[in-house]
């Protein structure tokens, strides 16, 4: 088990809306599993839906995150989603993370806009968010070996580490001094100036750049 620092997917907390509709079988989870880390290979199925601009659909249930444009007109945006979407205020953009292809154990970030909904990736990790405006989305990541939060441009331009910055890992399985502890259950918020969330250490906050 690696510890906890260093994990990149751990558990939020489920939308609560649930909805569940029929659509194509599920992947099978064994296809999958073993290549990932034990912090990420126990990833529950959320179920919600959440209406967009323009009348259409984000669905996510066991068969995936799908983007509902009518009756007989599903697009299939993740087949194996971590966590749950992001929207912003109008629900005219959104940001989440899917793990397929398998091999990528991160994550890709996904970014979305309305009105046609094409989705680019834009960083790689979990636990995305996004402002209310749109304008900035932010999100966990273990590119310096340790997870911390970042945060960019909608389009992931002008990226800043905002937390973990120059702490190093001293290999012992404990926590080095001066580490903040990523979201553990629930996700990153926006809160005006800053970003806020809830880690095994209590509530955590930093400012935004």
């Amino acid at each position: 088990m690696l510890p906890f620092f260093l994990a990149c997917a751990l558990p939020e907390s489920p939308p609560n809306n649930t909805h569940a509709s029929g659509a194509s079988a599920p992947t099978a989870k064994s296809a999958w599993q073993k290549e990932l880390p034990p912090e990420t290979d126990s990833l529950p199925v959320w179920q919600g839906t959440w209406p967009l601009s323009g009348g259409q659909v984000l669905r996510q249930n066991e068969t995936g995150l799908w983007l509902e444009r009518g009756p007989q007109d599903s697009q299939l945006l993740a087949q194996e989603p971590i966590g749950t979407p992001a929207l912003n205020a109008e629900s005219t953009r959104l940001v989440f993370t899917k793990r397929d292809p398998a091999p990528i154990v991160q994550g890709q970030l996904m970014a979305c806009q309305a009105p046609e909904w094409d989705c680019q990736v834009v960083a790689h990790g979990d636990r995305a968010a996004i402002s209310s405006d749109g304008t900035q989305i932010a999100w966990v990541d273990v590119e310096t070996g340790l997870a911390s939060v970042w945060v960019a441009s909608f389009d992931g331009h002008d990226r800043v580490q905002l937390t973990n910055v120059g702490v190093v890992s001293a290999g012992t399985g404990a926590p080095p001094p001066g580490f903040v502890p990523p979201p553990h259950q629930g996700p990153l918020s926006f809160e005006q100036t800053r970003l806020t969330w809830n880690s095994p250490d209590g509530p955590q906050s930093v400012e935004l750049p």
